[in-house]
């Protein structure tokens, strides 16, 4: 996919293959953007699925996959309110923050194109 060899950082293929072992579904291509965008701040489902518009059962397995995963923290509150976050550790959390620079850099037309348009190849 085009994408993966334009989403290069400076060390090389780090954020290539971060993508291309998290980012393994529109959902979850999706949850990593939204947390580029938002990585100090901790949501509910409902918070991210205003933001993503999108299938509340999608964005429900894509989330509980990147928890699995370590990209994603989850924890209740004593009121039993489940709350999202992007993990604090370094080595999962950093290529997300590259994500966010390459949005915003010249090539983030093509990661954006990713998430507005169905996607193949990607392992649903």
């Amino acid at each position: 996919m085009i994408v993966y060899s334009e989403a290069q950082n400076a060390d090389g293929n780090l954020l290539t293959k971060f993508l291309i072992q998290h980012a393994t579904s529109a959902s979850k291509l999706g949850v990593l953007l939204f947390w580029s965008r938002h990585p100090q701040t901790k949501f509910t489902v409902d918070g991210i699925d205003l933001a993503l518009e999108t299938r509340k059962q999608d964005l429900r397995e894509g989330l509980e996959a990147l928890v699995e995963e370590g990209v994603v923290s989850k924890e209740r509150t004593t009121t039993g309110v489940t709350l999202y976050s992007l993990t604090t550790e370094p080595q999962k959390r950093e290529p997300v923050l590259e994500l966010a620079k390459q949005e915003h850099g010249p090539r983030g037309t093509s990661i954006r194109q990713l998430v507005s348009q169905p996607l193949t190849g990607f392992a649903q």
